[in-house]
């Protein structure tokens, strides 16, 4: 192959879109427990799902609520009851086609589930991966998704609601909101400057200053919420000093 051949199959390979693999991960913490649900998110999903499961009787009653078998491939010995929920894209947390099982919480078990969708086309996702889809499939945006950690991670009654109101896109509106006033004054400003000096009327003029004055409060009323959040988030590091025996301690 010549280097021209070489350059225009690279070129190719780059013009071609990525291919979206499936992936799978444990979305209920490490250790024993009464159950454990595992995710299961891409184009393979249901065809992973269809080789794995099988229903009690001839076929699964709903897509919601499959009561079944895990079959272990190869040798296709069951491994557990398992219930699974099936969420067609786009109706989904990720965009894609997603499959929820809850199988029993022990560790064996819950790694065999784990390693039949591996070794059947899934591939273990990475911290963060399903959130990291929803966003790219515009299921949420970067504010929202910053808000699913922050949930998780909550440790109080304020920390949660704070997380909770971003997550349903508080933020995201408040900052969507001010950026289509200024949309609307630059647009105003350039439609000004179309006009003649004869045209523009000195009420034009102080509008647009009042409006940017209005959007300037707003959004340094954004910036103190950022930084009041943000407290709430990692909390203050306070220095008690004085003499001894003053009573810090106390």
């Amino acid at each position: 192959m010549t280097r021209k051949h070489e350059n225009l199959a690279e070129q190719q390979a780059a013009n071609q879109p990525a291919k979206i693999d499936t992936i799978a991960a444990l979305s209920t913490p490490p250790g024993q427990s009464g159950l454990a649900v595992l995710r299961l998110s891409g184009p393979d999903a249901a065809s992973i799902c269809d080789r794995l499961f099988r229903p009690y009787g001839d076929r699964f009653p709903l897509p919601s609520g499959m009561k079944g078998y895990t079959m272990a491939p190869g040798i296709w010995a069951e491994i557990d009851e398992v219930v699974l929920a099936a969420f067609r894209a786009p109706h989904s947390y990720t965009g894609e086609d997603v499959y929820e099982i809850s199988c029993h919480g022990g560790n064996a078990v819950r790694q065999a589930v784990l390693d039949s969708l591996i070794n059947n086309g899934a591939r273990l996702a990475e911290a963060g991966e399903f959130s990291k889809r929803a966003f790219v499939s515009g299921k949420m945006d970067l504010a929202q998704a910053e808000a699913v950690m922050d949930l998780i991670h909550a440790e109080s009654e304020q920390q949660t609601e704070l997380a909770f109101s971003q997550l349903r896109g508080r933020l995201s509106q408040a900052v969507r909101s001010e950026l289509d006033k200024l949309y609307g004054i630059l647009a105003f400003l350039e439609t000004l400057m179309d006009w003649d000096e004869e045209e523009a009327r000195p009420e034009d003029r102080l509008q647009v200053s009042r409006d940017l004055a209005s959007s300037e409060e707003s959004l340094k009323r954004l910036a103190d919420s950022f930084r009041y959040g943000r407290i709430v988030r990692e909390g203050l590091s306070i220095v008690i000093a004085g003499r001894p025996n003053a009573g810090k301690s106390s």
